[in-house]
């Protein structure tokens, strides 16, 4: 398992998929620039489902993080769940691992995450912002209250795109910021970090508030000006998202959506149970963005000057030659790369 790992670190892979399929096989494949690849070329990533079952449970049992699995045993038939963080081995690396059942067998995909204590955030312009949409997030980062949301599909960057924000934030060091999250993905600068495991929570339970809630309210009592609550996915983080912000503070959030106008309709879903008029409210919404990513150019793309001049150089050459013809298409004007098709 930590030598597939490190493959997929040294490749700038974003997840490693480990899974049982068909006739006894095992398959490890890694997502780099958002296709899935095989860890390792010359096997084709195939290996037996011995190997990769085994590599699932030494992840599972021998490397998680204290208490953060959500089982003591790694199971075939049940969802498993962990962070991997110094027992993996892998310097500024940690995993956010997570597994399924399948008919052949589980299916383990695990989350790399650079968490490099002391580490620069990502810059929003090295995100490919545009500057008016940095612009919009530097606005929404002097807000005094009010829920900030940032949405977007599984894996859009959601997390990073937090880090960044927080870490970014003109009062960082200077204000009172806590983050609740389940799992701590990554150490926050200036900070204070609760971890809640939510899938544990007690909600059936008579006269017993489920932990995440707790940790909510007595926030309330820490005097703060931002609170991150983490993913909202429920009527609680939801609630919590929106207590934080009518209480006069900020409230961080990342939500699950396909559009900007998801947002709304997400939250008012029954699944999470806030109505349009409290959305509605002076003191809610501050601030809702959704993000996606979108391949980059390859390394063998030119500036467009350079390709111009090679152009007219061709031209040049060939100006005696009637029959010569070249056509150049950019798909976004004002663009500043051309890839090599």
């Amino acid at each position: 398992f930590r030598e597939w790992v490190k493959i997929a670190v040294d490749a700038g892979a974003t997840d490693i998929h480990i899974q049982v399929v068909d006739g006894g096989n095992g398959l490890v494949t890694m997502r780099v620039d958002g296709d899935l690849e095989p860890v390792m070329q010359e096997r084709k990533g195939l290996f037996t489902s011995h190997d990769v079952r085994n590599a699932m449970i030494a992840a599972f049992e021998n490397m998680a993080d204290l208490h953060s699995n959500n089982a003591g045993t790694f199971s075939d038939a049940k969802s498993m769940s962990c962070m991997i963080d110094e027992r993996l081995g892998i310097p500024n690396i940690r995993l956010r691992f997570s597994s399924q059942r399948g008919f052949y067998g589980p299916k383990s995909v695990s989350r790399i995450l650079h968490s490099e204590i002391g580490a620069k955030p990502m810059a929003f312009e090295k995100m490919g912002l545009a500057p008016s949409q940095i612009e919009m997030l530097e606005r929404a980062q002097r807000i005094e209250s009010g829920a900030i949301i940032q949405s977007g599909v599984t894996g859009s960057g959601k997390t990073t795109a937090s880090k960044t924000l927080i870490e970014t934030h003109p009062k960082n060091g200077t204000a009172a910021m806590y983050a609740v999250a389940d799992p701590i993905e990554y150490l926050l600068k200036n900070v204070h970090q609760i971890y809640v495991q939510r899938d544990l929570l007690t909600l059936e339970t008579a006269g017993q508030k489920d932990p995440y809630s707790e940790v909510i309210e007595s926030l309330m009592r820490m005097d703060p000006d931002l609170v991150d609550v983490g993913e909202v996915r429920d009527q609680i983080s939801a609630r919590a998202m929106a207590n934080v912000a009518k209480s006069g503070h900020v409230s961080l959030a990342t939500l699950h959506t396909d559009s900007i106008g998801g947002i709304i309709n997400w939250l008012t879903d029954p699944k999470l149970g806030l109505t349009r008029q409290e959305l509605t409210s002076s003191k809610v919404l501050g601030f809702n963005s959704y993000q996606a990513l979108l391949p980059q150019l390859c390394e063998c793309a030119m500036p467009q000057g350079a390709i111009e001049d090679y152009l007219k150089g061709l031209l040049d050459k060939q100006k005696d030659n009637e029959n010569i013809g070249i056509r150049m298409f950019v798909a976004n004007p004002g663009t500043s790369q051309i890839g090599r098709a």
